[in-house]
Order: C-alpha cells, then structure tokens, then sequence
C-alpha cells in the first residue's frame, strides 16, 4: 500500500508533557513535506493551544481538532464543525460545576471555573479564561475532570453528549473525558481531512497513544500505537512503533513513507 497521509495525536504522541517536540520529529515533519505527503494533527487540543507548534512545523495543511468537532487550516480557519447547542451545553457546565469538577469550554480561546485555572498554572502553554466571559456556548468541545464514580456515571448516562472518557497517563490524575456532540469522534474529523485533502482514508496511517484514538484507527487504512499508549488502543494497533520518547513518529516517517 502506497501511503498518502499520516493523522497524528498530539499529547503524549508527538509532544512530550513540556511541550516540546524533538528534532528527530521535526527532521521527519519537514520529510514528509518535501515528499509531498500530507500530514495533520488529530487530537481533543483546541486550534489555539496547537498553534504555535503547527506554525513553527510549517505545517501548512488541515488539522483535527477538539476531538473530531472541527477541522481547520494552518491558520485556524474552521472548515468544517460540529457544536454542541447552547441551551445543551450551559445544562452540562451547570451540572459538573454543582458536582466540583474541572471544566474547560474550548471555543477559540479557552473558558474554565477556577479549578481549572488554577490546574492551569503548573502547565506549560496552557491560558484559561474565566468561564463567565464567554458569550457564545454553542461550542465545539469541553473538558471535564476531577469527578467521583458517581458523577462520571451520571455525567455518562447523558444522550446529548459524546464522552471520551480516558484514565490520566500519570498517578493520581484520575479520570477525564473530552465531550462532544453525539456522533463527533475522531474518526469523524478524520474523514473530513481525508475528503479535504482528496485522499482515501485506506491511503492514511493514523498514530495515537490514547482511548479516543481508536475511533481514528477505525477509519483509517493504519492504525499505530506508540509504545507507551494505553493497552485498549494497542491491542486494536496493526503496528507498535517506539514510545514517544524514543521518537516513534519520526519511527513511523522513516518506515511508511
């Protein structure tokens, strides 16, 4: 098979938890490129946080992001979105703020209730905003964290919503879920880059450490696990490449393409 485009996650696939990307990542980037094959971030980040790192990659093509809820440029221009509704979304954020989880409403910038800003302090490249600026609640994607068992489950048994629920990469983080509107995935964001770029989605290799990228490996013609990724997506893997700290994506460049 004659690969034409490669959907990477970002966190923990692509990016180490400063932020950073290697050289030998950067190195394969600018590869890909000049061999004129297409690549894009699919990841739960929202444009603004990524963009930095897409304009310092000269990644100049379309992108995944908030979970499969919008596909944009390089620029940050949305091609395409699905929004959760405004009256849907202000019931939600009333819910998980009575039950004291973390919220992050991703809509350009990033809104959140001070539990999240103050969480935000100790990472790197990550501003909030106080949740009651924001105007416009038909929104793409939020995050939520910091629940007990009780409140996921009553958090999940809405119908609204589309949770992606995964268990934090590090001790004591607990649970967090991205949530989107019913149907949205990666996988659905996937298909859109794919029909925007004119590739059929058996022509592309996705990569992803995370629960949520499993809906991605359904869509596409390859799936890799980075070596540090969660059991759940390794066991549905056609291939493991290295761990993200042993470069696995440049791995990946170097053998598919």
């Amino acid at each position: 098979m004659q690969y034409r485009g490669l959907l990477s996650d970002y966190d923990g696939t692509v990016s180490t938890v400063q932020n950073t990307i290697s050289e030998n990542v950067s190195h394969a980037l600018r590869l890909l490129h000049r061999r004129g094959i297409h690549f894009g971030f699919c990841t739960g980040r929202a444009y603004s946080f990524l963009a930095p790192y897409i304009k310092d990659q000269g990644l100049d093509g379309a992108h995944v992001v908030c979970g499969g809820a919008q596909l944009v440029d390089s620029e940050g221009h949305i091609l395409r979105e699905t929004l959760i509704p405004a009256d849907t979304m202000r019931e939600v954020a009333h819910q998980i703020l009575s039950m004291n989880g973390l919220l992050i409403v991703k809509k350009g910038d990033l809104y959140g209730n001070a539990l999240a800003i103050q969480d935000a302090e100790h990472r790197v490249g990550l501003f909030i905003r106080p949740l009651d600026e924001l105007r416009d609640w038909n929104i793409p994607a939020f995050f939520v964290g910091h629940l007990d068992d009780e409140s996921w489950n009553t958090l999940e048994a809405r119908t609204d919503i589309g949770l992606s629920k995964q268990r934090g990469r590090y001790e004591k983080q607990g649970f967090f879920a991205d949530g989107v509107a019913p149907g949205v995935s990666k996988g659905s964001g996937a298909r859109w880059w794919c029909e925007y770029h004119g590739l059929d989605p058996q022509t592309v290799i996705g990569i992803g450490d995370g629960e949520n990228d499993v809906a991605l490996f359904e869509t596409v013609g390859l799936g890799i696990a980075v070596e540090n990724a969660v059991p759940e997506l390794k066991a549905r893997a056609d291939t493991i490449a290295p761990a993200l700290d042993e470069d696995g994506v440049a791995w990946a460049i170097h053998r598919y393409f």
